[in-house]
């Protein structure tokens, strides 16, 4: 093999890989942040009444 088709091979492979790190990534992440976004609204509020303004 060339340098050029092991290039496009591994560019295909990761391109490939990438898709499905993304897909997991996206299955994965979207409970753990969505959590801390609801904890963060619950927690805005109470900081505002307990700021000094």
């Amino acid at each position: 093999m060339t340098a050029g088709s092991e290039r496009r091979a591994l560019d295909k492979a990761v391109t490939s890989w990438r898709r499905v790190v993304s897909g997991q990534r996206q299955s994965i992440r979207r409970p753990q942040v969505v959590l801390p976004a609801a904890r963060r609204e619950e927690e805005a509020p109470g900081e505002a009444h307990t700021s000094p303004e």
